[in-house]
């Protein structure tokens, strides 16, 4: 379905589609920088609104390759024990002072799951300063007190954020394609 051109984020853009459908219960926001996207990704957030306490999930992996923590085309996410986001950053967080110290770092993956009445409140929010700051959407909810919960993978997903991530995403194609 083709959306009005003023949208600032595809969560908008979701919400218009939304609104002309409203017998779903459930939305899946899968952004356009995820071709690779699987099944199995999926699933694996569509599991967590078993808990009717979730409202909004997302999908993160553990961050395997120390330049994906420095590289601020990498969205980085710090988790709480209960898997619910605490926050979302361009930078490396959490900042680990003590370089004896390992802790797994997680890569977010632009992929958002909605219960339907809770996508139709956010597409209502004004951006938020932090979403300002770091130019994240997510961060607006967060502000505005939405709790985001996180389904793990480890199951690679390849996004295409920069011309060398296209490319990269290109020959995997070609190899699943070609064979």
């Amino acid at each position: 379905m083709m959306t009005r051109l003023d949208h600032e984020s595809g969560t908008d853009r979701v919400a218009e589609v939304l609104e002309s459908h409203s017998e779903f219960d459930l939305v899946i926001n899968v952004q356009g920088d995820e071709p690779l996207i699987h099944a199995d990704h999926l699933n694996a957030i569509i599991d967590l609104f078993e808990n009717e306490n979730v409202h909004i999930a997302t999908l993160a992996q553990p961050i395997k390759n120390s330049n994906d923590s420095k590289d601020p085309n990498v969205v980085k996410l710090v988790k709480s024990r209960s898997n619910k986001v605490l926050y979302f950053s361009r930078a490396s967080i959490p900042f680990v002072r003590d370089e004896n110290i390992f802790h797994q770092a997680y890569k977010h993956l632009g992929v958002y799951a909605f219960r339907s009445a809770t996508l139709l409140e956010i597409a209502g929010l004004s951006p938020s300063e932090l979403e300002k700051l770091e130019k994240l959407e997510q961060l607006r909810w967060l502000q505005n007190g939405y709790d985001i919960h996180v389904a793990l993978t480890h199951r690679d997903l390849h996004g295409v954020d920069v011309d060398s991530d296209l490319e990269r995403v290109e020959e995997m194609l070609k190899k699943r394609w070609v064979k």
